[in-house]
């Protein structure tokens, strides 16, 4: 009887475990057909991996490594991994503070001398959390007409020439390039060994990660690394890969050594449990507003779920690195072809792989309303009779954008610069709501009716202010009147020149290093921008006579108020 129970228990058992493998061969078989509707194999493509409890449930490459030699990917091929370096060089930079080399709250300025003063101390917690508001150094090289390595020492100094930051260390979060450089460059300092050799020793090597290497040149030839690959009209173009300033990107590695970094953080193994808390905190600012991005790794929520995830995307790479503590599942794909969006691929790998193990999620993400809840919040509140007190141009700083807001058939529209004009639905007194960006804008009314505010507000962030532009400012950008902007630019930050020319009613950006750029007016008097992306919003400075002494450029969130001067003729 005994003999009967043990052979029906081991059979149950057995059955069980076979069954199991038969539902991940099925998982396999789900997940290989979306890679393959989602890619072709005569272009690039990339490597998946999906580790559930320690175990790799799914792997699949896809696509050409190498389109001139016709070289597949595969699992061991090697891909630029771009910004996921970010978390090594955060793990590392949390090691060395729970050995006492380094504390958090350390002015950088103790390590880094050469970083100038900027009026407040920045601390490497603000480096490592994106709140220094020291610019990104791609664009600023590429404004100044850098053409050689985008190395550290390109880097180093760029940053010993600024005169300004984004904004006062602290006060905001702009994800900023420089900063990892720069911690980077802290590792070598403090421990005396060359960053690369660094990481290989205390991270890469005690995690087993053999196939992980941070370039030390654009000339190194490494075995089996993916070119990667954008496309356009033509086909495909391979740009070129110069970018070697360690600790913000430059990272090559695998799936499968990716995984092994994955495991690591469920199992501590590398790191002790204040090493892991330091690398998971999520940052805050000054006033104690937390923000979502920790040391190097985002500490958020995707699908509903929280998660641990980096991307990274650049020269013809793109790239992901997702793990779910709660579910103990991990998602990372390397691809070489760099219009890739990582989220969109996590999110039809993991539908069906959330829906095989059960695990709970919310699908497609946020919810639209439906009409008839777009009919109930309209009704919450009749608008008012006059329409016309909202109205006017106003300034919204994130995009460093005009919104003009206008009536219209008697409803209240709101058009930013160069785009469509959305309706704006009443939902409160002064309170208009913008389903586009899921927002409520809040009128500022003044006694006397004038509106010079609207407060911008999104569930758990900060408002943010739109202030109105004085009609003093809005006269127009006339072409009679450009010849006034002509003439020499210089930046001291970047040792470089511009001229600006009027030609057939344009204005026109002359660079030694660039391609002609065109100066399109804004609805601001003295404001343009450069679609070309060169200088992006331009606004021309006056001095008390009126005379035009030079002009600022800002390319959105990471690059701002570079300044550039008139020389005199």
């Amino acid at each position: 009887m005994r003999i009967f129970l043990l052979i029906l228990f081991l059979g149950y058992t057995l059955g069980c475990l076979f069954g199991q493998e038969l539902d991940h061969d099925r998982l396999n078989d789900i997940l290989h057909a979306v890679v393959s509707e989602k890619s072709k194999t005569e272009e690039p493509g990339g490597a998946i991996v999906v580790v559930h409890q320690g175990e790799t449930v799914f792997q699949e490459a896809y696509g050409q490594s190498n389109l001139t030699y016709h070289f597949p990917n595969s699992a061991s091929t090697l891909f630029d991994a771009m910004s996921l370096a970010k978390q090594f060089t955060g793990f590392g930079i949390c090691m060395l503070v729970d050995q006492g080399s380094l504390r958090l709250e350390d002015d950088i300025r103790t390590y880094l001398p050469e970083v100038p003063e900027f009026g407040k101390t920045i601390t490497i917690y603000q480096l490592l959390h994106h709140t220094s508001g020291i610019r990104d150094f791609a664009h600023l090289l590429y404004l100044g007409g850098y053409m050689g390595e985008y190395s550290k020492e390109a880097v180093l100094r760029m940053v010993s020439r600024q005169q300004a930051l984004n904004f006062v260390s602290g006060e905001q979060f702009t994800y900023s390039n420089t900063g990892y450089v720069l911690l980077a460059e802290i590792i070598e300092r403090i421990t005396g060994l060359d960053f690369p050799i660094w990481m290989n020793d205390n991270i890469f090597e005690p995690l087993g990660m053999s196939n992980s290497y941070f370039r030390t040149s654009p000339e190194r030839v490494y075995s089996n690394l993916a070119q990667g690959y954008y496309r356009d009209g033509l086909g495909f173009r391979a740009p070129i890969n110069n970018l070697t300033a360690h600790g913000s990107s430059a990272l090559l590695t695998t799936v499968d050594d990716l995984a092994k970094w994955v495991d690591n953080l469920r199992t501590h193994v590398l790191g002790n449990e204040n090493v892991h808390e330091l690398f998971l905190t999520k940052g805050q600012l000054d006033n104690g507003e937390e923000i979502a991005y920790a040391a190097g790794i985002n500490n958020s929520t995707f699908m509903g779920l929280p998660v641990l995830n980096h991307t990274g995307g650049g020269v013809g790479f793109s790239s992901i690195v997702a793990y779910f503590p709660g579910e103990d599942l991990g998602f990372i794909m390397l691809s070489n072809a760099g219009w890739t969006n990582p989220y969109d691929w996590a999110t039809d790998i993991l539908q069906p792989t959330f829906d095989h193990l059960g695990i709970d999620y919310e699908r497609g993400g946020e919810v639209e309303p439906s009409d008839s809840d777009v009919e109930a919040r309209v009704m919450e509140t009749d608008p008012p009779d006059d329409l016309s007190v909202y109205t006017g141009v106003f300034f919204f700083p994130l995009q460093e954008q005009e919104v003009r807001v206008f009536v219209r058939e008697n409803q209240l529209f709101l058009q930013p610069e160069g785009n469509p004009a959305f309706l704006l639905e009443p939902k409160g007194k002064d309170i208009f709501y913008l389903p586009q960006i899921q927002a409520e804008l809040q009128f500022m009314v003044e006694t006397g009716g004038q509106v010079n505010e609207i407060l911008a507000m999104r569930p758990g962030e900060s408002p943010i202010s739109m202030p109105r532009i004085p009609d003093d400012q809005l006269e127009g950008n006339s072409v009679s009147n450009w010849r006034q902007f002509c003439g020499r630019y210089r930046s001291s930050e970047l040792e470089s020149e511009l001229n600006i020319q009027l030609e057939d009613d344009q204005l026109v950006v002359y660079s030694f290093h660039h391609p002609n750029a065109h100066l399109e007016p804004r609805e601001r008097k003295d404001h343009f921008i450069d679609k070309s992306d060169l200088l992006g919003q331009v606004y021309f400075e006056r001095n008390d006579s009126g005379e035009i002494t030079g002009f600022v450029s800002t390319i959105g969130e990471r690059l701002r108020n570079v300044v550039f001067d008139k020389l005199v003729e």
